[in-house]
């Protein structure tokens, strides 16, 4: 079964699921990740993720995006598209979340970035994040990512 398929929750109602937004972003083929505040009553405090939050109501994956990625490093992302989306309970906060993943390549907003959110920005090559304290399920979605991108095959699934 394709997660990545438009539409394809996996087993779970998306309805009955807390919706997010999130950003692959690279530079030159890195990564862009945010280490997340210490806070303990956010998402993974303490750990690089990707970029993105809640959808709020009435507003659409793509306008979550948007939104949460000039909140965040105060640009404007223009060039992106859908990578996967797909439903996952996590099971440390107990909670079905509906994932919406777009990609997109900043080099050339890179300059005017300017972190708001978390405690720092830095970029990666895939290789080094098995360095760093990343959350399994990010983990999961950026070697995917890898794969899809250093790969000739149209045929690449995302299971979480």
């Amino acid at each position: 079964m394709d997660l990545c398929a438009p539409g394809n929750t996996g087993k779970i109602s998306r309805d009955l699921m807390r919706k997010v937004s999130h950003a692959v972003l690279t530079i030159k083929g890195n990564y862009v990740l945010q280490l997340r505040d210490e806070n303990p009553d956010i998402f993974e405090p303490g750990k690089w993720s990707l970029f993105g939050g809640e959808i709020e109501f009435s507003e659409s994956p793509e306008e979550a995006i948007v939104r949460e990625i000039q909140e965040e490093l105060c640009i404007t992302l223009q060039d992106f598209r859908p990578l996967c989306n797909f439903g996952y309970h996590d099971a440390v906060t107990r909670q079905d979340i509906y994932f919406n993943i777009f990609e997109s390549e900043i080099s050339d907003l890179w300059g005017k970035c300017r972190l708001l959110e978390g405690q720092a920005v830095k970029h990666y090559h895939f290789e080094e994040l098995g360095k760093l304290q990343v959350p399994k399920i990010i983990m999961k979605i950026l070697g995917y990512h890898f794969q899809k991108s250093n790969s000739s095959s149209p045929f690449w699934e995302f299971a979480p």
